[in-house]
């Protein structure tokens, strides 16, 4: 992971990591099919989003508990 989009006042922001540096995050396996499909479907654009929320909203992909739950 190089770029991340977090919410932000007024809609979502483009930035890069806390520490400035690529990092790996593991995928559960119960989504590595979906991952990969996505990578394929992106083609040769190696900055592509993996997943887009709707335009113009913003999109919580976990919130609180479940986001420590679902990273172990």
């Amino acid at each position: 992971m190089q770029r991340q989009t977090p919410p932000a006042p007024g809609g979502l922001t483009d930035k890069g990591t806390k520490g400035k540096r690529a990092r790996k995050v593991p995928i559960v396996e119960e989504i590595r099919s979906l991952v990969a499909q996505r990578i394929l479907s992106a083609g040769p654009d190696l900055d592509a989003r993996l997943f887009t929320g709707p335009p113009a909203r913003r999109t919580h992909l976990h919130r609180g508990p479940a986001r420590r739950h679902s990273l172990g």
